[in-house]
């Protein structure tokens, strides 16, 4: 009995700590932070993950010190008007009106208990439709986009001779529409190795597509990417020249090479204008004839059969001068 006890509390012991991981590994993913989503000017949706599945009230402020009891709460409201829309702060005319920068937030739940008190409201990086559309079409591999005019379905086609095989090898490359008085240039980043920030980059545009969550989980995944996405921005001296309007595939690249590819284009007034596409190289290879050179023997004819019996005799006759002279050496010697 003693044992069976002893078997069900390590037993139970095990599940806590699976399931204690699996809880991190959620909140991990997850995470509570703060996404500040501008609408318009002076318009903020604000989005805490531990509490949008639930109604709470908020008060904005412009200093960190006002008094609470001064405070005007409001009820929080929805994203959106889906099923499943979020609980959010919000920042507009009405408690805003001199469209302060810097903004404060006090929140309790529905009960009065207070949640947040005096927290600052991280406005200026806060993510507009225009990144969530900039995201949208950039990270769908090898996807034009309309910010610079790309067409990625052309190919090169070139013929090398590979262990002996005459080849013809197809691979892709990016045709830039070019336009006049621009001047273009490119950076290309591998992102095969998924621990690299090119690879991390890449592996978040695949979560971006694929995730079927709420609407804080989406955005949080794109203020991940784009916040990588311009630390990853080349510095002025890495920036290479697009030569006839067209990015190629490194040649060394194996069909579903993955890279980030960073395009600019600079106007005749100066202004720039940057793009950054996912590409995943293609590689075909059509073996044609064997162009490997055999050695070949060569013929047997008469003469060299003549001159294998003349060098034949030679060699006897040497033979026997050999041994006449070392006979006549034995008589002398006798």
């Amino acid at each position: 009995m003693k044992k069976s006890l002893i078997k069900i509390l390590l037993l139970g012991i095990f599940v806590s700590i699976i399931l204690f991981a699996l809880t991190i590994s959620v909140y991990a993913e997850t995470g509570n932070e703060t996404i500040v989503l501008k609408k318009s000017d002076n318009k903020y949706l604000i989005y805490y993950n531990e509490i949008c599945n639930n109604i709470f009230q908020f008060a904005i402020s412009n200093s960190s010190s006002t008094n609470v009891d001064s405070l005007n709460f409001v009820n929080s409201a929805k994203d959106s008007t889906n099923e499943d829309a979020l609980n959010v702060a919000y920042v507009d005319g009405t408690n805003n009106p001199q469209n302060y920068t810097e903004l404060y937030i006090w929140i309790k739940d529905e009960n009065g208990n207070p949640l947040k008190s005096g927290e600052e409201i991280d406005i200026e990086n806060a993510i507009d439709d225009e990144i969530i559309n900039f995201i949208n079409t950039t990270t769908i591999a090898n996807k034009a986009t309309e910010r610079i005019k790309i067409d990625t379905t052309q190919t090169v086609t070139k013929n090398s001779i590979i262990d002996g095989v005459d080849t013809t090898i197809t691979t892709g490359k990016i045709v830039i529409d070019a336009k006049a008085g621009s001047s273009y240039y490119y950076e290309l980043l591998s992102a095969n190795d998924n621990t690299s920030n090119p690879g991390k980059l890449y592996e978040l545009a695949d979560k971006i597509n694929n995730y079927s969550g709420n609407a804080y989980g989406k955005l949080k995944l794109a203020k991940e990417f784009y916040n990588l996405y311009l630390s990853q921005m080349p510095q002025s001296s890495e920036w290479k020249t697009v030569e006839n309007n067209e990015i190629l595939q490194p040649e060394d690249t194996v069909a579903g090479d993955k890279y980030i590819v960073y395009i600019k284009e600079v106007k005749s007034d100066g202004s720039e204008i940057i793009d950054v596409k996912l590409l995943e190289c293609i590689r075909e290879e059509a073996q044609g004839k064997n162009q490997k050179k055999e050695t070949s023997k060569l013929p047997i004819t008469y003469d060299s059969i003549a001159l294998l019996v003349i060098f034949a005799i030679l060699i006897f006759a040497i033979v026997i001068v050999l041994i006449l002279k070392k006979k006549q050496s034995e008589k002398h010697g006798k």
